[in-house]
């Protein structure tokens, strides 16, 4: 879900003529996402699925160690997001350069 996200900051970016208006509605897409992706795999994991967070009923899960992946996943997928933002911007910016200079 927070994948679709990023890959609409593009577009955002391309709409908006603000770039900081891009990253806000960004974020907050982002945030609402991600919010909501991170409820469904907890109850995934309290119903005993293990593909969420592992089996959280080993004595060897960690808790550190287990869930900082899905941290570095989300949190390279934020940046990918604002990335794209700032693309689709300067997309933007560059068509109205060349249509004022072809007008």
């Amino acid at each position: 879900m927070i994948l679709l996200a990023a890959i609409a900051a593009f577009p955002l970016g391309m709409l908006l003529r603000n770039r900081l208006a891009a990253y806000v509605a960004f974020g907050l897409a982002f945030a609402h996402l991600f919010t909501f992706q991170t409820a469904q795999l907890v109850l995934e994991a309290t119903r005993g699925s293990r593909e969420a967070f592992g089996d959280i009923s080993s004595p060897d899960w960690s808790w550190f160690g287990d869930t900082i992946g899905y941290l570095v996943f989300a949190t390279v997928i934020y940046a990918v997001g604002f990335a794209l933002a700032t693309a689709g911007h300067a997309v933007r910016v560059r068509r109205a350069r060349s249509l004022e200079s072809v007008g």
